[in-house]
């Protein structure tokens, strides 16, 4: 189900974009991003939509495109002898960021992870503030928290900024929530793996559930299974299709890894509750990939336990697509769904004839796991686990799944969007000051998804704004998601597409192309 063509030539550009909360949707046009001068103008909707997700148990709603930007004024004035200066100087600063087509669809993500991420934390901080879990849900409320969003953005004078200004932006705002993850990822795992350094890190051929407490396993997997029950016993029947199956799936997932940690059962199936076919697999084959999904199903649901929700890598809702990649849980607008996990190759390594590395990206990406980051950094994502393997160098990270999440079907809005995202060693100074001493930062170095399959070279790393560890993709909410599965917009970049293949209803599709790499 999966491709990204691994020629990388084309990719599109939209001119407009939205992001969903409560009843309504911001839809910002392109103009808003690149413009000299905006401004935020209240009023009647220029347009309204309906909109449904087949993969959200929210009811249908009216979807309003209640914000428009303007260019302001100033264009329209004569050009004075100081605003010719300001022009000069910004055109040294900026380059062609305002011009460059792709440069420009950057923006336009970079502005939409930004309003994503500040709505989430506008809603924490309201929460923190005593408002109630059940207040929130209102309409009302998330259509003021979304107002409220916007013009803090609108305050920070976003449109004035350069491409690389906007990267700190985002990076400084998603910091604090991969921090929050990660730490949450290390507390589970030393409650679950006492002796963590040696069940996480075992070389491979050992048995993976080597000294752990199979029996804890099995207590965490049956309260799992009784409030699944609980919670399908006391859904109704205007529950969506996709949630009813998603607690179906999840039940038979349990049922399955029960019978095997209870009774020793390794029964085969063409298409198991994981998605995979097991019919071929040799008994011991089965039984080491009931471990390591036993084991991930339970971190998953010790994290939810902490931060509200966690991801799954279940059958995915799409008929004959395999596995996908599930919220298990409830996930604001803004909250990180999962990371791409694989090697990291820098620019000025892509950029040669080395005979390795042509003969590396010459291999067929039938599965499309190669990504693309707008600053040319690639992410090759063919090697890694189709499920998360402890003990494997991007294995740590029980959200790497990024990879396996599915494109949306035709027709369908993909309910969450790629954002770069920089580990700096920032970061990890935070979580060991978190820990209060208690761990090194190579006890958080292994959650890293990535690993550099060639290192930056010192001249790109002069410009870097604070020294980075690892650079990476993750996969961010466009809206709030609740026990579902998720979808991202592969946006393919060939013009050969795979027959499963259909250009995304997103709001942020439109059929300009912007040429990353060129033959010549």
């Amino acid at each position: 189900m999966k491709h990204r063509d691994h020629t990388l030539r084309i990719i599109r550009l939209p001119k407009t974009m939205t992001l969903t909360a409560g009843r309504r949707a911001v839809t910002i046009n392109a103009s808003a991003i690149y413009t000299r001068k905006l401004h935020h103008v209240k009023g009647p909707p220029i347009q309204a939509t309906l909109s449904s997700s087949s993969h959200s148990s929210a009811v249908t709603s009216v979807t309003f495109s209640h914000v428009n930007f303007q260019t302001g004024s100033k264009l329209a004035q004569r050009r004075t002898f100081f605003t010719r200066i300001q022009s000069v100087v910004r055109t040294i600063l900026v380059g062609d960021d305002f011009e460059n087509p792709k440069k420009l669809l950057e923006r336009q993500y970079i502005y939409l992870s930004l309003l994503a991420l500040e709505y989430r934390r506008l809603c924490r901080l309201a929460s923190a503030n005593s408002l109630s879990t059940n207040q929130l849900a209102h309409d009302q409320d998330k259509d003021a928290l979304y107002e409220a969003a916007i013009e803090k953005l609108d305050e920070r004078r976003l449109d004035e900024m350069s491409n690389e200004r906007l990267r700190i932006e985002l990076q400084d705002a998603i910091h604090p929530q991969v921090v929050e993850i990660i730490h949450t990822f290390r507390q589970v795992d030393s409650k679950l793996f006492p002796c963590t350094n040696t069940q996480l890190n075992h070389s491979n051929g050992l048995d993976p559930f080597w000294g752990m407490d199979s029996g804890s396993f099995i207590a965490i997997l049956e309260q799992e299974l009784a409030d699944l029950q609980d919670q399908m016993a006391t859904a109704t029947d205007s529950c969506s299709p996709s949630l009813t199956g998603f607690l179906t799936t999840k039940q038979e997932a349990i049922t399955l890894l029960l019978l095997f940690l209870t009774r020793g059962e390794t029964q085969a199936h063409r298409n198991d509750p994981f998605g995979n076919d097991t019919s071929t697999l040799a008994p011991s084959s089965l039984q080491l990939m009931r471990k390591y999904q036993t084991i991930n199903l339970v971190r998953s649901a010790c994290i939810r336990r902490r931060i509200g929700y966690s991801i799954l890598s279940l059958r995915s809702s799409i008929p004959n697509a395999g596995r996908g990649v599930f919220v298990d849980g409830s996930a604001l607008t803004g909250s990180i769904v999962s990371f791409q996990p694989g090697d990291a190759w820098p620019k000025e390594h892509l950029l040669t004839t080395a005979p390795e590395v042509m003969a590396h990206f010459a291999e067929e990406d039938e599965h499309c796991f190669i990504s693309l980051r707008f600053d040319d950094f690639i992410i090759d994502s063919r090697q890694s686990p189709v499920t998360v393997l402890v003990g494997n160098a991007s294995g740590c990270n029980p959200w790497a799944l990024g990879h396996m999440v599915n494109h949306p079907l035709h027709k369908t809005r993909p309910n969450c969007l790629t954002t770069m995202i920089d580990f700096s060693e920032r970061m990890f100074h935070d979580l060991e000051s978190d820990a209060a001493g208690e761990c090194q930062s190579h006890a958080y170095m292994k959650y890293l998804p990535n690993a550099y399959a060639r290192q930056p070279s010192w001249k790109s790393r002069a410009f870097y704004n604070e020294p980075i560890v690892m650079h990476g993709l993750c996969l961010v909410a466009r809206r709030d998601i609740c026990d579902e599965e998720l979808f991202y917009d592969y946006r393919l970049q060939s013009n050969e597409t795979p027959d499963w293949y259909s250009v995304a209803d997103s709001g942020i599709m439109e059929q300009e192309q912007v040429v990353f790499f060129r033959d010549d």
